[in-house]
């Protein structure tokens, strides 16, 4: 258990044969912090509680091969942060965690699994041009009466083909197989009320519990523009480990640090400020792939929360795409 020392983790019990622990943590002790189990396949979940005997009964009706376990005491005002801190923490280590928030990996078999096989996600991930499928789209007749009145009013705006044109580029690099995930797993909003009094949207990309990119605009401004696009940080390192060389050919966008609950440690979003410089960024190595690791990632992780705002005549226009291979058009760096 020496690795999980440098987690704060250094008392461990067993626990396989136990309904309960409260003997193990009394009353007369904090019950409040973080726990850590260790289940008989090895794979570890980091967890908050106010009562860590309560929520290891909870945890235990459900899972029986729960065999060690270790607890910190935390004062609940800083659970949140240390839990989440705890997390990326044990994850940048390598810890194998089935915690499903504020990771960036999921273990184990996964709802996408049962429509896009998991050597069908690695070779997407590899190359998506390898396996775009034409498959018909999913249709909601009641979903999509209710979103075509914004569809509608979204085609009279002058920055209607420019969005779709962005839109096609990102879903064809990254999503995975678009046709096929669509709906479920991948949503498109059209004129979405978020930010309305200062930063309207034209169009939004939810992926899980996640906006992954969004094209809008800044009010009041006339004829301006932003759109941002989330990746992941591991990725756009690995081709920038100094954010100056991006800036040197990008010096329009901005890096932001991102904080998605879904995403994990692994998130970094992109921000620019016109089309012609979305579209740059867009023909980006680093971008795409870190974009299409981060969406298949959330994918993995369940369905977009999200898709009772889709719009299926938006996505039509978008799976319209002409996906033909277009990497001899992208930018290594």
């Amino acid at each position: 258990m020496e690795r999980f020392a440098s987690l704060g983790f250094t008392e461990f019990h067993d626990v396989s044969s136990r309904l309960s622990v409260a003997d193990l943590y009394r009353r007369s002790k904090s019950r409040c912090g973080i726990y850590l189990f260790v289940f008989a396949d090895n794979l570890c979940y980091i967890g908050k509680a106010k009562d860590v005997v309560r929520r290891f009964a909870q945890h235990r009706k459900n899972h029986s091969d729960i065999i060690r376990m270790s607890f910190q005491p935390v004062s609940i005002e800083k659970l949140d942060n240390i839990e989440q801190t705890l997390i990326h923490q044990a994850e940048n280590m390598g810890l194998k965690l089935t915690n499903k928030a504020h990771v960036s990996h999921i273990m184990g078999e996964t709802d996408l699994d049962y429509i896009l096989s998991p050597a069908e996600q690695e070779l997407w991930l590899e190359n998506p041009n390898t396996i775009f499928t034409i498959d018909n789209p999913v249709n909601d007749v009641n979903q999509r009466i209710r979103y075509q009145r914004n569809f509608l009013k979204f085609q009279l705006y002058p920055q209607f083909n420019t969005v779709v044109e962005l839109l096609k580029t990102y879903v064809q690099y990254c999503v995975p197989v678009p046709a096929r995930t669509v709906y479920s797993f991948w949503s498109l909003s059209c004129l979405p009320s978020t930010n309305a009094a200062s930063f309207p949207r034209y169009a939004v990309m939810n992926i899980n519990a996640m906006e992954t990119f969004v094209i809008g605009y800044e009010k009041p401004v006339k004829d301006s523009f932003f759109c941002f696009i989330n990746i992941s940080k591991s990725v756009f390192n690995k081709y920038y480990p100094r954010q100056k060389n991006f800036y040197f050919k990008y010096p329009f966008a901005s890096i932001r640090e991102s904080g998605y609950k879904t995403a994990g440690a692994d998130q970094l979003q992109i921000q620019v400020r016109s089309p012609t410089q979305a579209a740059r960024i867009l023909k980006n190595r680093a971008i795409l792939e870190g974009a299409r690791l981060m969406n298949l990632r959330l994918m993995r992780k369940g369905a977009s929360l999200q898709s009772k705002h889709h719009c299926f005549d938006l996505s039509d226009q978008v799976l319209l795409a002409n996906h033909t291979n277009l990497s001899s058009n992208l930018s290594p760096f």
